[in-house]
């Protein structure tokens, strides 16, 4: 981890020594990621957002086209698992690199309202799965458990799917959103 960190001065770069060093003051020099570190970390953050969106598709894809009355449990069962496997860890993974990057680089926590938004978009899959997606996907696979293919006509199955099938095009759209605050960075005010 020292290798992917350097002390630097307020500026902003990547020097072990800055003027106040010099001086002899022995104040404590923030850490900043070097060179070699931000590649690493940008590359997970995209890596972890990116097989977010790709697999949030798939789950949204299955779940909405392939579902039928032949394979209601296999479908369920594998939307499930990769809400648990793959989505809930990249979620958190895109979460944590994020609070890294605002930690070990100029970008900072509060600096700029989009970083804020990005944290925000972040977070509502977070707090939402536990909320909207687990029950959901819970409640439906215990229907068609009761039931079997009849869980097609069952309300309470419809009503899980729609609000499953609608949290995930809202956590995609806020996700391409997310995406888009990354690559403008929109001058929405910086924060004092």
């Amino acid at each position: 981890m020292n290798e992917l960190l350097k002390e630097t001065g307020n500026t902003g770069g990547t020097t072990c020594c800055t003027d106040r060093a010099k001086k002899g003051r022995t104040s404590k020099l923030p850490m900043k990621l070097s060179s070699k570190g931000y590649k690493i970390l940008k590359t997970i953050h995209i890596l972890s957002a990116s097989i977010w969106i790709g697999t949030s598709v798939v789950g949204l894809f299955l779940l909405t086209v392939v579902l039928n009355k032949n394979n209601l449990s296999e479908i369920l069962l594998a939307v499930h698992y990769i809400d648990l496997l793959i989505i809930v860890p990249m979620n958190i993974s895109t979460f944590v690199t994020g609070i890294i990057f605002s930690k070990f680089t100029q970008w900072g926590f509060f600096k700029h309202r989009w970083i804020i938004l990005k944290y925000v978009i972040n977070i509502i899959p977070l707090i939402g799965g536990g909320i909207i997606f687990a029950p959901s996907i819970l409640n439906m696979l215990s229907i068609v458990n009761e039931v079997g293919e009849d869980a097609l006509s069952n309300p309470s199955f419809i009503l899980s799917k729609n609000i499953f099938t609608w949290a995930f095009i809202v956590i995609l759209l806020l996700l391409i959103t997310a995406l888009c605050l990354t690559v403008t960075k929109p001058k929405l005010g910086k924060i004092k």
